[in-house]
């Protein structure tokens, strides 16, 4: 990958709202050389932190260019998604979320919206992320130095 800056926030561990986020970028951009453009930043989530990506991605797409999804808890329903945002959605056969992932999937689909759309066998585990992760590193590559 590029030169990058990654920022892991554990789910669970506090709210992270919009106005959060938007202060986090800011004190990266504030306290390191980064490139201070949208199309420099990727928001990734697994699981949980999936589910919680897909929907700050609606309310930040001036922020990120990128939502890369791996086995993500998304509910059966339209969560919704935007044309400002490339999507990667990366499940295994597994995923107890299918049906959400799946409707996300034909939301990005049905709206003309760039998406890169991978199921791959296996179970739903760390190791299945990881996986996932390394298979989408030349996407994420791409979209960071585009």
């Amino acid at each position: 990958l590029t030169k990058s800056i990654v920022v892991e926030i554990p789910i669970g561990s506090m709210e992270i709202s919009s106005a959060l986020m938007t202060d986090i970028v800011g004190f990266i951009e504030d306290g390191y050389h980064t490139i201070s453009n949208r199309q420099s930043r990727v928001l990734l989530g697994n699981e949980g932190g999936g589910a919680f990506a897909a929907k700050l991605v609606l309310d930040l797409p001036q922020v990120f260019a990128s939502c890369y999804l791996f086995n993500a808890l998304l509910p059966d329903i339209s969560i919704g998604a935007t044309g400002e945002v490339f999507y990667y959605q990366d499940m295994t056969d597994e995923c107890s979320a299918y049906r959400g992932n799946h409707q996300l999937y034909a939301e990005i689909r049905n709206e003309y919206i760039d998406y890169e759309y991978r199921v791959r066998q296996g179970s739903q585990n760390y190791q299945a992320f990881l996986n996932g992760l390394n298979e989408s590193l030349s996407s994420i590559n791409e979209t960071l130095t585009n």
